[in-house]
């Protein structure tokens, strides 16, 4: 059972190693059992991380591994130059292929917050399972999914992906528009341009390399077992952090006709990470 996450980040930012503390004392207390891979740049180091987290992981096994940039440069900026796909997407798919084992893999700004065994015990039965930007919209989310295949997901496909569909990347703009009424149906985790600007472009990076990958099938990231609540955007919620530094939740704003009881991960990304770091300084743990 193995999970993993990216940090790079330096030694004096303070808040950012609150929210790894954060992060994996909520990993600690719903995930026991699992291997967890923590790849780090060359900001911090090991020894550093593990004096961090030293009283974090007593239910886990907490592995950590520098990464690299990926090596081979493609000749585009959104895939070269940008930070999600060279390094966090590359060194993701590169620790999986180690492992040679299915993977979760969670932002850090990502906090587990119910018992990740659930999501294990159907991993297997799809290569890729991502979930979309609940309650936002239906477009997949590329910062909470699962590998269970990694001979058919892998970073050296999905680069391959973005060179043949690119040949035809009005066709691809087209196919985007195609929707059903059912969540789970025909290209319902895109937008038009979620994989190619107008200018045929790489719309953003690791999260339009997934969408890539399915959109001329007849396949989709999501999956019927697989539900919303495992990425659920904080902004939709009104949470602490109490003074044992766990995450409570007290309202759940729902839409799009879902009824989500428990949130299972907490997705504080954009705009909701000052606001989680801002509980976190609260908290009298994370003093």
């Amino acid at each position: 059972m193995n999970i993993i996450t990216i940090y790079d980040y330096p030694d004096d930012n303070v808040s950012m190693q609150k929210l790894l503390v954060c992060w994996t004392r909520h990993i600690n207390k719903f995930a026991k059992g699992f291997d967890v891979y923590l790849v780090h740049g060359d900001k911090t180091d090991a020894n550093t991380l593990k004096s961090l987290l030293k009283d974090e992981t007593s239910n886990i096994n907490l592995n950590f591994i520098r990464g690299t940039k990926c090596p081979t440069e493609y000749g585009v900026p959104r895939i070269d130059g940008n930070f999600h796909v060279n390094f966090n997407l590359y060194n993701v798919m590169e620790v999986g292929k180690m492992i040679n084992g299915p993977i979760i893999y969670l932002d850090l700004d990502a906090i587990l917050l119910s018992d990740l065994s659930e999501w294990w015990k159907y991993i297997n039965e799809k290569s890729f399972m991502g979930t979309m930007h609940y309650p936002i919209g239906q477009n997949l989310n590329g910062g909470i999914y699962s590998v269970s295949n990694h001979s058919e997901v892998n970073f050296e496909e999905l680069v391959g992906r973005f060179f043949e569909n690119h040949k035809n990347y009005k066709k691809i703009q087209e196919l985007c528009e195609v929707q059903s009424n059912n969540w789970l149906g025909r290209r319902n985790y895109t937008l038009r341009d979620s994989v190619y600007t107008d200018t045929g472009h790489l719309k953003s990076g690791d999260q339009s390399l997934f969408i890539n990958y399915f959109v001329k099938t007849q396949d989709t990231p999501f999956y019927k077992k697989h539900d919303v609540a495992w990425n659920f955007f904080a902004n939709y919620t009104k949470y602490i952090v109490n003074n044992d530094g766990f995450i409570e939740i007290s309202t759940i704003r729902n839409r799009m006709g879902f009824d989500v009881k428990e949130v299972k991960v907490l997705h504080a990304y954009a705009s909701a990470k000052k606001v989680l770091i801002e509980s976190i300084n609260k908290s009298e743990y994370y003093k």
